[in-house]
């Protein structure tokens, strides 16, 4: 499976994690997805990684302009091509 994905509106974080294996540490990258960009997840990647963008709970004032920008609203349009591996 490979992901693609379009972010329009306020800036979010997606965060990469590791899927738990026996003996391996897991590793967390954070990629920030401001107005207008592209995230492109490939099916390697995909097997080995964890994707996600969870919900901002900080209070607005601790909010830079770019997360409140939109209303602080943002859109997603995801594009999946599903298959076993």
């Amino acid at each position: 499976m490979f992901l693609s994905s379009l972010s329009l509106g306020a800036q979010r974080t997606m965060v990469l994690r590791t899927k738990k294996t026996e003996n391996a540490e897991r590793s967390i990258q954070r990629i920030t997805l401001p107005h207008n960009s592209a995230f492109i997840l490939g099916q390697e990647t995909n097997r080995v990684w964890l994707h996600s963008i969870k919900a901002d709970k900080r209070p607005e004032s601790l909010k830079r302009a770019d997360e409140l920008a939109y209303g602080g609203e943002r859109i997603s349009l995801t594009f999946r091509c599903i298959g076993p591996f």
